[in-house]
């Protein structure tokens, strides 16, 4: 398999344009980091707990 191959036994190959789409996004990604933009992990989870809370909280 070579390093622009991205499957999983469950799905295949995955589909055309997939690959660059991809390389894209993360180039982006680095680029939003590199520029002091980015998230921790920790900051990520910590916004998606409080909406889940939210969440939770509007449907008791």
């Amino acid at each position: 398999m070579s390093k622009d191959t991205i499957a999983t036994p469950a799905a295949g190959p995955a589909p055309p344009g997939y690959i660059e789409f991809l390389k894209a996004k993360v180039a982006i990604a680095r680029q939003s980091v590199a520029s002091g933009e980015g998230r921790s992990n920790e900051e990520v989870e910590a916004s998606f707990a409080a909406l889940r809370k939210q969440v939770e909280d509007a449907n008791r």
